[in-house]
């Protein structure tokens, strides 16, 4: 998704010169004894075992968890949101579903001939691929991809898109997050840090701090490599498929002129409790990127061969 704001979380306030509930001897003590250690051993052993590098980023991250399992989250999720938005989703007759549906199509069908394995390919070519669009313009623009291949798209951000690769912007950007196996790798980190969480806050009996500390150091900081992740996949995939790269400098801008219009600041503090790079910081990625995505998109040749054999596909995903 591309911008969330900061959740303020309750804090836990202790009566004046009242003790903490434990204190960091007890937590300190009950992870030095042996069964402690013995289950730290196994864990970091499962972590290194399964240790895997992001792509661009090369950051190491653990990733164990099975697609099935990571698809059964997105049916979940798909669930609330047909519940959450019920009377609001375009029917599949309106004109922008075959529109987005042509440009999703062509996303997909480069980003599954570049994925490393036949296997990985051949798992998300079965995926009951769909498109939502929630037509609310009350809503801040979003658009996001489940991970059982349920597309969707608010409508409020397709004026900021403004043209086809505007739109190819947003949607290559939210199927990077799925090519990349962001969702399994947040799997794993929510329990991890839900732990870290709680022995913080039985140590200093303040949730504000435990929060922080896992926001601030842990969380936030993966979220916003995830998002960088995405925006080079993403454009990546625009380059493979000679949508207009100026497209992608101008989106971003558009995007920080609304978050600007409706109350967004734009300084270090905000950014460092955001989950999502700063709009302007992307822009700034995107320019650094544009010599190596002009060479992709000169090697792609972006010939009329390359559009027909896209468009001969496009029945492959979306019925």
């Amino acid at each position: 998704m591309f911008r969330q704001a900061w959740r303020r979380y309750a804090t836990y306030n202790r009566f004046k010169n009242s003790p903490p509930p434990i204190n960091v001897n007890f937590v300190v003590s009950l992870l030095s004894t042996r069964r402690a250690a013995y289950v730290g051993g196994g864990l970091a052993a499962f972590y290194v075992y399964n240790l895997d590098r992001a792509p661009y980023s090369g950051r190491l991250r653990c990733l164990w968890v099975p697609d099935q399992a990571v698809k059964l989250i997105g049916d979940l999720e798909e669930n609330n949101m047909l519940q959450s938005f019920k009377g609001s989703i375009l029917p599949k007759s309106n004109p922008l579903q075959y529109r987005i549906s042509k440009i999703m199509n062509r996303l997909l069908a480069s980003a599954l001939e570049s994925l490393p394995t036949p296997e990985r390919r051949r798992y998300l070519e079965l995926l009951p691929w769909e498109i939502h669009i929630i037509n609310d313009n009350l809503l801040p623009p979003n658009a996001f991809v489940l991970p059982n291949g349920k597309i969707y798209v608010i409508s409020s951000i397709l004026p900021i898109a403004e043209n086809d690769s505007g739109i190819a912007t947003v949607l290559g950007h939210e199927l990077a997050h799925l090519l990349a196996l962001h969702s399994s790798e947040a799997l794993l980190k929510k329990p991890v840090q839900i732990l870290v969480s709680s022995l913080l806050y039985l140590a200093t009996g303040s949730s504000l701090v435990s929060n922080l500390f896992t926001g601030v150091l842990l969380s936030q900081p993966a979220s916003r490599a995830q998002e960088t992740e995405a925006d080079r996949i993403g454009c990546e995939l625009m380059a493979m498929l000679c949508f207009n790269l100026n497209e992608l400098t101008k989106f971003w801008k558009r995007m920080s002129d609304y978050e600007r219009a409706h109350g967004s600041v734009d300084n270090a503090l905000t950014n460092m409790l955001s989950t999502h790079p700063a709009s302007k910081k992307r822009v700034e990625d995107i320019q650094l990127w544009m010599p190596h995505l002009r060479e992709v998109e000169e090697k792609s040749g972006c010939n009329q061969h390359l559009f027909e054999r896209f468009n001969k596909v496009q029945y492959n995903f979306f019925k």
